[in-house]
């Protein structure tokens, strides 16, 4: 099998607006300005064959205010405070494995918004090529975890197994879209 060519993105087109609204239900749908807006504010947005494949991540310094992103954006924060006030009281790493929220440093991480691969290009391993573009480039600016968010209902097992393959694991549930929308949320370290 050939390496895919990931172009990075810089504006939106009519076929990526219509990959990413062929999956509406899964991504949520845009507009061509509102698709363009994602791209410019994106930590990394990139493309495989023009529109086969589509990945739009930001990072926690974005502006981007969607529910599943401030939801990380939260849970890091706080995972930072809890981490900052159990070490200023001196407790033992051990303990501090056992809370709810992971340890952390800082709230740093970059969030998948979307990633969806045309059914004519499904099993040529491009959003597996995406994902780990997004890895180096992350891991090149010094991030340490990779976050995103999968349909529970409606179901998507396809991403599910996929984010599986990719060693994400479950670090929280949402419904959402006035409850329209459950959602797990995702998360990778590097």
């Amino acid at each position: 099998m050939t390496t895919p060519q990931i172009q990075p993105l810089h504006v939106a087109t009519d076929s990526l607006l219509a990959l990413n609204n062929d999956h509406s239900i899964e991504l949520s749908p845009l507009t061509l300005a509102e698709l363009g807006l994602l791209i410019r504010q994106s930590f990394f947005s990139a493309t495989i064959n023009d529109s086969d494949a589509l990945l739009i991540a930001f990072d926690q310094s974005s502006r981007y205010q969607h529910v599943n992103f401030l939801w990380f954006r939260a849970y890091f924060e706080k995972a930072l405070q809890r981490n900052t006030s159990l070490n200023s009281l001196g407790t033992p790493r051990a303990e501090l494995a056992l809370g709810s929220v992971e340890e952390t440093t800082n709230a740093n991480f970059v969030y998948v918004d979307r990633v969806v691969t045309s059914p004519a290009a499904r099993g040529k391993g491009y959003a597996r090529a995406l994902y780990a573009e997004l890895f180096q480039r992350a891991k090149s600016a010094g991030h340490t975890r990779i976050a995103c968010e999968v349909n529970l209902d409606p179901p998507n097992p396809a991403s599910d197994s996929f984010h599986a393959s990719l060693n994400f694991h479950e670090v929280g549930r949402a419904v959402i879209h006035n409850n329209t929308k459950t959602v797990r949320y995702l998360l990778r370290h590097l």
